[in-house]
């Protein structure tokens, strides 16, 4: 298995102070399936600080980045994930879009904390 370049790695930040925006998640799957849910601007990335996500099956959810593809699991049984990333930020590829994915019917509710820099 190939390691992913250094620049979508998990990265050190420096100043906790920064602004950030906080990303409603609210979504229904009838199937297995994946939703953009935060779109980046041209050039831009994604600096994701805090998970907490609550999904109601026991199924596998997760996020990818559109273009990357690559899947992040989060929790394959029915219950909530938290995540506390602030220093230690996941970083998304330049100019590409964040979506959650479920492996099957589920709904998941919740919301992201990050940047876009």
């Amino acid at each position: 298995m190939s390691q992913l370049p250094l620049e979508y790695a998990w990265k050190r930040i420096l100043n906790l102070s920064e602004v950030c925006t906080r990303v409603k998640v609210d979504l229904s799957f009838t199937s297995a399936g994946s939703s953009v849910i935060w779109s980046a601007a041209s050039g831009k990335r994604h600096y994701i600080k805090f998970i907490s996500l609550y999904v109601d099956a026991d199924v596998e959810f997760g996020f990818k980045w559109s273009v990357e593809g690559v899947k992040y699991p989060l929790r394959l049984t029915k219950g909530y994930y938290i995540a506390n990333l602030v220093g230690a930020n996941m970083v998304g590829p330049q100019s590409d879009s964040l979506e959650i994915y479920a492996e099957g019917a589920c709904n998941i509710k919740g919301y992201i904390i990050g940047e876009l820099k």
